[in-house]
């Protein structure tokens, strides 16, 4: 280009009203960024005032299901110490979740280890003293319960003790704990 041609776009451009759009678009530009940007603050804080008022709603859920197992648990013993040849554990389980609101399985293990009473259950009892119940922290640091057949469960397994565990599926339950 020659500096004529230049020149006169040069003049072209440094007219009001040129400069007048251009400071406009740039305007507009920052104005664009500024409300974008307090938008994203905006979201960011209402997510995390939405994730503390479900973590509130979760732990107030969670401590109520636990005090109301608790509750039912502590009534439960005392309506079998109260009778024990009378006790009839389906029908106390049916009144007790009509009354708290949670169905709960209950099952009461003898002296002898037998399973003698379990709600939804009228087979013959059955013997759960072949199970070892061991737990266990992982690698990943998640404490687990093991239930393990006697024949599958380390012989020098005792608290505080490391121990190598393996077992087969069919041989092992295995369940996190609730914390």
């Amino acid at each position: 280009m020659n500096k004529a041609r230049v020149y006169q776009m040069y003049r072209t451009l440094a007219q009001p009203a040129p400069l007048f759009g251009a400071l406009t678009i740039v305007a507009f530009w920052i104005g664009l960024a500024y409300l974008l940007s307090a938008d994203r603050t905006k979201a960011i804080d209402a997510a995390i005032q939405d994730g503390n008022r479900m973590v509130r709603l979760i732990d107030d859920h969670a401590a109520q299901l636990i005090r109301s197992i608790d509750r039912t648990l502590l009534l439960l013993r005392q309506a079998y110490e109260e009778n024990p040849a009378q006790f009839n554990l389906n029908q106390w389980a049916e009144r007790a979740s009509v009354i708290s609101g949670v169905t709960t399985e209950v099952g009461m293990i003898d002296e002898n280890l037998y399973l003698r009473a379990r709600t939804g259950y009228s087979g013959p009892p059955i013997y759960l003293g072949d199970r070892v119940r061991l737990r266990v922290e992982l690698p990943a640091h998640e404490d687990l319960t093991l239930h393990m057949c006697m024949s599958a469960a380390p012989a020098n397994a005792s608290p505080g003790k490391a121990v190598m565990v393996g077992w087969r599926h069919d041989q092992c339950l295995v369940f996190p704990l609730a914390a």
